[in-house]
């Protein structure tokens, strides 16, 4: 009598057990992860305006920094360098040559930007793409009665709660969220997102709260995903955030799920739980593929930005110097000339006054003056050769002299 007590007091512990596990256990993927992966989603769609933007930027800089090298080179050919500091700056060859290369430098830089904006925005659309499939799917493994679903908690999730994914009435591809193409004014926060679906983020979701949803999509024996058999292999969704093991009957408790990778699942014992990813970051290769690629594209901004600063701190130095030195020139009126006006000036004074204004207004020449000067010679010398050409004929190259009468007659043309 007493062994058949402890018998029924053994068979009462485990259907109370098996009630709490099975009948009430979660059955569906909570809300919060659904809504946790579509706020992902947006921020990786968020990449390609923001990316595209950056890209505007830089190649507007370029283009500035083009048309800044334009002005100083054209100041310089109009007017001769004036004052103390500016020599440095003269257009005399070295320094505006130095720029001239970085800038072209910097232009292929901004190219190779854009290969790597290019990148950034590529993977993040596939990565948003990878998340919208797993979200649709579940989103829309539902019945008309409403106790049979894979997305929600005690009901259904609805339109509102997945916002980020959908902005029409229903869970079709046609409503999802699209890439827009207003860019915002921060950079999308892609690491803070992949944290909130990790499974430290959402495993309070996993173990509060319960349901009989039934869903067959995270089921991997018979009447599951398939309806006859068990799988054959894991199964993994959006890319390995949700790895369901071939024997993984589709009750969420702590004994069968828990945090892991799709590598999880081919460990031993392994083979009948369902795993939620906790190092998104790392084990999911789409979203390092994109975390990566955006890495590359601000490290390649980053390293544009430092080069561009410096040639404009440059020019911009060379034509604040110029209109600075080009102020100061302009006589200023002392108190002695205003109130002194007809005196009269010696003929020493005279002659130091005109030898100093001479001495101040002959500067030496730049180089690209110089070399106007040259190419105007070097026409005028071509012209007149020509002339003389048609008049006697090809000089041969080994002539060292001109005769008299040759001379001559080449003086009548001057």
């Amino acid at each position: 009598m007493e062994m058949c007590s402890k018998l029924w007091f053994l068979g009462v512990i485990l259907i109370l057990w098996l009630e709490t596990n099975l009948c009430n256990a979660r059955r569906a993927i909570p809300t919060k992860a659904g809504s946790a992966i579509c706020t992902l989603s947006k921020k990786l769609k968020d990449v390609t305006p923001w990316a595209t933007q950056q890209l505007d930027e830089e190649v507007t800089k370029i283009t500035n920094l083009e048309l800044k090298l334009l002005e100083w080179q054209s100041k310089f050919l109009q007017s001769k360098s004036k004052g103390r500091g500016y020599e440095t700056c003269r257009v005399t060859g070295p320094l505006f040559r130095q720029m001239r290369k970085e800038v072209d430098k910097a232009r292929e830089e901004v190219e190779k930007l854009e290969r790597e904006a290019t990148k950034a925005y590529t993977f993040a659309a596939n990565s948003a793409g990878r998340l919208d499939e797993f979200i649709t799917v579940f989103a829309n493994a539902k019945n008309e009665g409403g106790n049979g679903y894979c997305l929600g908690d005690t009901t259904p999730a609805t339109i509102e709660e997945l916002n980020s994914c959908f902005s029409g009435k229903d869970f079709r591809e046609e409503s999802l969220v699209d890439i827009s193409e207003k860019a915002s004014e921060q950079e999308p926060n892609i690491g803070g997102a992949i944290e909130g679906i990790k499974y430290s983020a959402l495993s309070s979701t996993f173990s509060d709260g319960s349901n009989n949803a039934n869903c067959s999509l995270i089921k991997g024996s018979k009447n599951g995903v398939l309806e006859n058999v068990d799988l054959e292999k894991s199964l993994w969704w959006g890319g390995g955030i949700l790895t369901i093991s071939k024997g993984f009957e589709g009750i969420i408790n702590e004994s069968s799920f828990g945090p892991g990778e799709i590598s999880s699942a081919q460990i031993q014992g392994g083979s009948s739980k369902a795993y939620w990813t906790a190092d998104p970051a790392k084990q999911i290769v789409h979203l390092k593929d994109s975390l990566e690629a955006i890495k590359a594209f601000k490290d390649a901004k980053e390293n544009i930005q430092t080069k561009i600063e410096g040639i404009e701190q440059q020019i911009q130095f060379c034509l604040g110097e110029q209109e600075h030195n080009k102020h100061s020139t302009e006589p200023v009126p002392t108190e002695q000339n205003a109130t002194q006006p007809n005196e009269s000036i010696t003929e020493q004074s005279y002659t130091e006054k005109t030898t100093s204004e001479q001495n101040t207004t002959e500067t030496p020449i730049t180089c690209f003056e110089n070399a106007a000067q040259i190419v105007a010679q070097l026409k005028e010398k071509r012209a007149l050769l020509t002339r003389y050409r048609k008049v006697k004929g090809w000089i041969p190259p080994n002539s060292a002299f001109i005769p008299t009468p040759r001379l001559g007659l080449l003086l009548t043309f001057l």
